[in-house]
């Protein structure tokens, strides 16, 4: 039986970061992996782990149909000369363009994963206009036998419903992000001079990224004695990246520590007291699952996604959706309240522990892919 699965990305970043516990997973249970992104940074560190990795042009941005039909060629190219049987995609445009390749190229199993829905179901004109013209390539794309979809929280399951992108007797699975690796993640005892609240993500508008700003304005009008470490760089093949020079007006001002993108996320855990996501939506955060299993609370606003990992008033705290005001409230209460973050960190941790795991997480995708868990292999 061929068990050639490929692992499908935008950026090559994103498998390095994400997608590694769910290939280790399959590679041990004798699957031959194959690692599909456009070259970026993060190729030899993957090649140098052993990883086979095949460049593939995409542009993450773009949306030139001549040039997306290219990129839906060059791919089925990579499927039929690797003789693929399982295609996994993660994020938009993998999954549209790669399972239209899967489809060209004959592979056997799809497995469509929604890491959140982003832009294309955000509300300006040009996403909704572009949300309805995919609608009937998603009714063909998504119904086709032997391909499953999969999201990260139930509310994006009734997005997908309501934008008419698949039917009722279409099946999708809620599987709980991507997971985050326990050790790697830990609580930490260190006490800090000042608290510090930290935002870890692309610098985009939908991250809440400029409602954080406003909030660090007020802590300091009130003189609250917080520092807001705003930790990422923004995306140029995303139409929500923040501009460069808005950027540097913030840094200019002192407001917020900005020291650009960090490799070493649990290291900047573990030099924060409270963790910060006042975005407008999300799949199931990353971010969070991190500083869940770092043990510290968090603040996020009340959207799908966040409510999905942050137990309000247990785990960390829920503010409204563009609303500094509320957030400035949440981050000064639990930065004069020691004892609160202990123990909302602490039942993060537990948490973190009982359903965010890499390795559970990662053995869904074994069950999808193969039919069979590690458990149960063993």
């Amino acid at each position: 039986m061929n068990k050639t699965v490929v692992l499908v990305a935008a950026w090559d970043w994103v498998l390095f970061n994400f997608r590694m516990p769910i290939a280790r997973a399959l590679r041990s249970s004798g699957c031959e992996v194959i690692l599909v992104a456009p070259p970026g940074d993060y190729v030899e560190a993957l090649r140098s782990d052993g990883w086979d990795f095949e460049p593939w042009l995409v542009s993450r941005r773009g949306l030139n149909p001549l040039s997306q039909l290219a990129s839906v060629i060059r791919l089925a190219r990579i499927y039929r000369r690797r003789r693929v049987a399982t295609a996994l995609h993660f994020t938009m445009k993998p999954i549209y363009i790669g399972t239209l390749a899967a489809r060209l190229a004959g592979v056997e199993q799809v497995v469509n994963t929604f890491t959140g829905l982003g832009y294309l179901f955000g509300s300006s004109t040009t996403a909704r206009l572009l949300r309805t013209a995919l609608v009937p390539f998603a009714r063909v794309l998504f119904t086709r036998r032997r391909t499953r979809l999969v999201v990260q929280n139930p509310k994006d399951v009734e997005a997908i419903r309501s934008a008419g992108w698949i039917g009722p007797r279409v099946s999708v699975a809620v599987v709980s992000g991507s997971g985050v690796d326990l050790e790697r993640f830990s609580p930490h005892a260190d006490v800090h001079d000042t608290v510090v609240a930290v935002f870890a993500g692309r610098l985009l508008r939908s991250k809440g990224v400029a409602d954080l700003e406003a909030t660090a304005r007020l802590l300091r009008q009130q003189g609250e004695s917080v520092v807001v470490r705003i930790l990422g760089e923004p995306d140029p093949g995303n139409p929500e990246s923040l501009d460069e020079a808005t950027l540097q007006q913030w840094r200019s001002e002192g407001l917020v520590q900005m020291p650009g993108h960090v490799d070493d996320v649990a290291a900047a855990l573990a030099a924060a007291d409270i963790a910060v996501l006042p975005s407008e939506r999300e799949g199931l955060p990353r971010f969070l699952l991190e500083a869940a299993a770092a043990g510290l609370p968090s603040i996020a606003t009340d959207v799908p996604g966040n409510r999905d990992v942050i137990d309000h008033e247990v785990t960390g705290l829920l503010v409204p959706p563009h609303d500094p005001k509320a957030l400035y409230t949440a981050i000064t209460r639990l930065a004069s309240d020691p004892a609160l973050r202990r123990r909302m960190g602490a039942a993060a941790r537990e948490k973190a522990e009982a359903q965010f795991s890499d390795a559970a997480i990662a053995d869904v995708y074994l069950g999808m892919v193969i039919g069979v868990t590690d458990s149960e292999a063993s």
